[in-house]
């Protein structure tokens, strides 16, 4: 007879909104530090790069990684609960501000501290 080992699983909700500005950026990233300190979500990551330039007046918002669209911006955020409030409050939000949101959800092994 063999052991079984149950596998959890959590979620990843990558999204990308229409980034007009680094302030866009920000906006996002303050709401998910927010996100970050609930219990049911493990980890936010901001998906892209900002390049300022020899100059340094002119930033370049690159994409690192995304599975949508290969030029789109993208934020990811791992949670553990499929029926998060957190998180819908949160999409909520961001929706209303970015009228081109696109997100998806995904199940995932991943589990962060």
């Amino acid at each position: 007879m063999t052991n079984r080992i149950e596998q959890k699983v959590y979620y990843k909700l990558s999204f990308n909104v229409d980034l007009q500005s680094v302030d866009d950026i920000t906006w996002v990233r303050e709401q998910m530090q927010v996100l970050e300190k609930e219990p049911d979500i493990m980890r936010c990551f901001q998906n892209m790069t900002v390049d300022y330039g020899s100059l340094g007046n002119n930033p370049n918002i690159r994409n690192k990684n995304w599975s949508i669209e290969d030029d789109a911006k993208g934020f990811s955020i791992y949670y553990r609960k499929e029926d998060n409030s957190t998180i819908d409050r949160f999409l909520f939000k961001v929706k209303l501000k970015f009228p081109n949101f696109r997100h998806e959800i995904t199940q995932t092994v991943k589990e962060y501290f």
